[in-house]
Order: C-alpha cells, then sequence, then structure tokens
C-alpha cells in the first residue's frame, strides 16, 4: 500500500524547467537562466537572460539585432527584442500561459556585416507549476473525482485488512459441530 501511494505522487508530480541551458549555434553560444529560480510558473512573468559568448570574441550585444521568439504546440506565441544587461547578455520578460513545453528562439543578427556571424540558438523549456490547463474542468468533477479516489483507496485498505477468527462464546467453537447435513 505504501508503495503505491509513493508511485502515484511520484508520477503526478509536475515536471521543472532545466537549469542553465547551453545553446551553440557555430561559434556563438549562450547559457539561458530563467527567474524565477529556472522554474517558471504558468500565468505569471519570468525574465529570461541569456549570457552569450563568442569563441571567435567578436559578439557584442551593442551591435547585435537580437530576438526571442516563443513557441509552444508549434505555434509562435511572441516575439520580443532582447534588451542589453552588459556587453555579452540580453533579457526578456514574458508570462508563459500554461503548463507544458516550449520553445524559446533567440535569433542574432549582426547590425553590421563582419560584426559576428548571424545566430539561431533554441532551448527547450517545461512549466510544471501554476494554472492548471484544465482550467474549463467543474469544481465538482474534481471534488467528486478526488473523494471517489479516497473512498477506493478506503476500501482496498478495509480489504487487504487482517481478518479475526470468529468462534462461538457458548462452547468455545465455531458452532457448527456436531451438526449433521441433511
Amino acid at each position: 500500500m505504501k508503495h503505491v501511494l509513493l508511485l502515484a505522487i511520484f508520477l503526478l508530480m509536475p515536471g521543472v524547467a532545466s537549469a542553465h541551458q547551453l545553446a551553440t549555434d557555430r561559434t556563438i553560444g549562450a547559457v539561458l537562466h530563467i527567474n524565477p529560480s529556472d522554474d517558471p510558473i504558468a500565468g505569471e512573468e519570468s525574465g529570461f537572460y541569456f549570457e552569450f559568448q563568442d569563441t571567435d570574441n567578436k559578439f557584442s550585444f551593442a551591435h547585435c539585432q537580437c530576438t526571442a521568439v516563443v513557441r509552444h504546440n508549434n505555434t509562435e506565441l511572441a516575439s520580443r527584442e532582447l534588451t542589453q544587461a552588459s556587453s555579452t547578455s540580453g533579457t526578456f520578460s514574458y508570462a508563459l500561459p500554461e503548463r507544458g513545453a516550449y520553445e524559446i528562439v533567440v535569433i542574432g543578427i549582426p547590425q553590421e556585416p563582419g560584426y559576428f556571424q548571424p545566430f539561431s540558438l533554441s532551448y527547450a523549456v517545461r512549466v510544471g507549476r501554476g494554472e492548471r490547463t484544465t482550467k474549463n474542468v467543474p469544481a465538482y468533477v474534481w471534488v467528486g473525482g478526488t473523494c471517489a479516489a479516497v473512498l477506493a483507496l478506503g476500501a482496498l485498505a478495509f480489504a487487504s485488512r487482517p481478518r479475526a477468527k470468529v468462534t462461538n462464546p457458548q462452547g468455545g467453537g465455531t458452532g457448527n459441530e456436531g451438526k449433521k447435513g441433511k
């Protein structure tokens, strides 16, 4: 019984975003940090922070037209210009609307040819907390389902309990001794 409960808890736990993801495109790469705590919350604004590195040492955020695209289920939800945070980092904010898997793509184009190579960096982000994706399910369905689960677990616990032996209080036996079938 204890193992079934632990398995149920494990299976029902939501996934979380991967912390500090690195994506590369030839000589340019960037590490993604997400606030809060690399674990975005559905429906709440998150900060996306990219720390860029270039093995050719040509990249400068001041010379980059850097854009972030947010996709969910192959649908573009938003496109945002990155704001410069330092000479090699940029940021944007966005509220991922619901739990699930998202793709964040950062596209960088030099403002003048030759500053650095154009690039495209892709990140997989999973939202596991926040608003439920099943907002339109009535409350009585959740309450009814929870009650049914509690009753089923109670019945299972009742059925699996050890059984006491019944004896006849007058003769010490079960009461069937000495009776013959007809």
